[in-house]
């Protein structure tokens, strides 16, 4: 009704057309951006225990989105650094020899899984990034083109996650 109200008193107003340009473009709502910042933490803890304090330090400073620790050893204690890190995705991989093992933490508001890979020490996510000038609503456009149409597809039909 504010709407009909607002463009009949254009139309009968002794405005001109820059003025009511100017008011519209005043009046439209311009999309909320919800940005995710996205911060990787990489630590070379050199065995859990004697650094896990140092860790819990700088993940309460920097609230890192994912988290990568290596050489933990032979021996990587999964349940306590799933307790300590209680919210994050965690993946493991035992080490060889002393200046093995590895550890991927990932925020549990990102989706995500382990790849199995044969090789030892290694843990595999894709991340894909990229400016694609693909409009979508999924990701907070307020239009769509045909980038975006084939971008949602393809994340849909590849069970991938835009964040």
């Amino acid at each position: 009704m504010a709407l009909t109200r607002s463009a009949f008193s254009e139309w009968y107003d002794n405005s001109n057309k820059m003025q009511v340009i100017n008011n519209w473009l005043q009046e439209v709502k311009k999309p909320e951006i919800h940005v995710t910042p996205l911060s990787i933490l990489h630590y070379n803890i050199r065995h859990f225990f004697s650094n896990q304090c140092d860790l819990l330090d700088m993940v309460t400073q920097y609230n890192p989105t994912i988290i990568s620790l290596n050489e933990l050893g032979t021996h990587v204690p999964d349940k306590i650094i799933k307790q300590l890190l209680f919210s994050y995705n965690i993946f493991t991989s035992k080490g060889t020899n002393p200046h093995g093992g590895v550890v991927l933490a990932i925020d549990k508001k990102i989706n995500s899984i382990q790849i199995k890979i044969d090789q030892l020490n290694i843990i595999a996510v894709q991340l894909i990034v990229g400016d694609l000038n693909a409009k979508h609503p999924n990701w907070g456009c307020t239009s769509i083109n045909h980038k975006g149409k084939i971008l949602a597809e393809w994340l849909d039909v590849s069970e991938m996650y835009e964040i």
